[in-house]
């Protein structure tokens, strides 16, 4: 495709930017250097809003914005803002910070469970679902045969693993 591919990472790997032929920069250096930013870290306090207010505009004019982490990692004021003030050319979401309440509505109106701040988020993901900008899918971009193959392979290593007294991708609480 002809083009630079940088990341971000807080524990980077000189072994894959030699096998995959990227570079790392600084979170603030890659949003505003970077025409496609694709978000793909596990959920954390570290990654919480990773994608703010604070930073969303530092992102190239016209940039695309695709998340298929978790939904809480960008926060959704900061993205609205961003869509809706045309900065971001759009974004592709997998998650949604929201989505649980999108799903329980009936039951948060009705029980007195829905705070102004999860009103506010509500509100702004049922505009962004139908922004044209925007596409959402519905928390599978996952599904590749690829991912399955991967999923079944470390299920079938960790019973072989359990079974031959040397478990693997052990989580203990």
């Amino acid at each position: 495709f002809n083009m630079k591919v940088v990341g971000f990472d807080v524990r980077q790997s000189q072994e894959l930017t030699n096998s995959l032929g990227f570079s790392y920069l600084p979170l603030q250096e890659l949003l505003k250097t970077a025409d496609i930013v694709t978000i793909h870290v596990p959920y954390s306090q570290e990654t919480h809003h990773l994608i703010n207010k604070d930073n969303i505009f530092l992102i190239r004019k016209g940039a695309l914005l695709v998340n298929t982490s978790r939904g809480a990692v960008v926060e959704t004021d900061a993205l609205f803002q961003a869509i809706t003030q045309d900065h971001l050319g759009g974004a592709a979401l997998d998650v949604l910070e929201s989505e649980g309440e999108l799903k329980e509505e009936a039951e948060l109106l009705s029980n007195g469970k829905l705070n102004a701040e999860k009103a506010k988020s509500v509100l702004e993901n049922h505009i962004l679902i139908d922004l044209p900008n925007v596409i959402i899918t519905p928390h599978m971009a996952f599904y590749t045969k690829e991912a399955e193959e991967s999923i079944m392979e470390t299920t079938t290593n960790n019973i072989k693993g359990v079974l031959a007294g040397t478990p693997q991708n052990i989580v203990n609480p």
